[in-house]
């Protein structure tokens, strides 16, 4: 029996254009594609190119780019007032809704001023802002968000952050939200219950070895909140976005989910046989004896 999960390709890797990056999976017969950065662009240009082609899109955080390099926090104070972040959800609504996608999806947000030049980055200059009042901003800015989806008939979903280890010794304190599954857990359940998690788990198998907990029984753990997963793989100590192979520790965490709304393959790689690898890889592990 095979589980019943839509396999996404990422394009957040890519050097190519946004629509050459479609025209290359659609060539390819890869027909799932999430759009997490790329060129500047209209939705309604992405809508119409592949208008003809067998394709399913879906938005992913700060998809479509906005000209000044916006970057989202759904930690900082009312981003309802963000004029773009409006741009990049009334975006992401139409894809969502032409391409029948049930969910939008954004990282949990930083405590701190972090600036496009800053992702990445090891060498966060920013003063880390209180947890406490940057946590409150979450929680309201999700409950706005969830507010505007529903008219919409879509829900949202917010996805773990990564710490490496060396953010966690620069700054001397985690920045970012919702990193270790105790937090993750608090946040989800007991204040945006109506939020689903997107658990990347590259993501989570960094913040483990930076944090010091076990990655298989944080895995379990978040199962009952987890609504999609993200995947790639790396060696611990940075979200590097590698390809993932049979004895990949986050290829296996995909036995612990029954059905899942989607996967997305974060590999970053323009090979598009190693993205028809990684597809594969997972669609066998997510086949199981009837």
């Amino acid at each position: 029996m095979i589980l019943n999960d839509l396999i996404f390709v990422s394009s957040g890797g890519t050097k190519l254009d946004t629509l050459d990056f479609i025209d290359l999976c659609s060539l390819n017969e890869v027909h799932n594609i999430e759009l997490s950065s790329g060129t500047l662009i209209e939705s309604e240009e992405i809508i119409k190119h592949v208008k003809q082609k067998k394709i399913t899109l879906q938005p992913h955080n700060y998809f479509p780019p906005q000209k000044n390099r916006y970057i989202i926090n759904l930690a900082k104070k009312s981003i309802c007032n963000d004029k773009e972040f409006k741009s990049i959800l009334d975006s992401q609504i139409k894809i969502a809704k032409k391409f029948k996608r049930q969910y939008l999806h954004f990282h949990a947000g930083y405590c701190l001023d972090l600036k496009a030049k800053d992702l990445g980055s090891e060498k966060l200059k920013s003063r880390i802002l209180n947890r406490s009042e940057c946590k409150d901003n979450l929680y309201e800015n999700s409950d706005y968000i969830v507010s505007i989806l529903k008219k919409h008939e879509l829900s949202l979903l917010i996805e773990n952050n990564v710490l490496n280890q060396g953010v966690f010794s620069q700054m001397k304190a985690n920045p970012f939200l919702c990193c270790d599954p105790e937090e993750i857990l608090d946040i989800f359940i007991n204040k945006i219950p109506e939020t689903g998690l997107l658990l990347d788990l590259a993501h989570l198998k960094v913040s483990s070895h930076t944090l010091k907990f076990d990655f298989f029984s944080a895995v379990k753990s978040l199962v009952p909140i987890t609504k999609a997963v993200h995947i790639s793989d790396n060696n611990g100590q940075r979200d590097s976005n590698e390809a993932f192979d049979e004895n990949s520790d986050v290829l296996k965490a995909l036995n612990f989910f029954g059905n899942l709304n989607f996967i997305t393959i974060e590999v970053y790689d323009d090979n598009i046989e190693t993205l028809k690898k990684q597809i594969n890889l997972v669609k066998k592990i997510r086949t199981v004896n009837a």
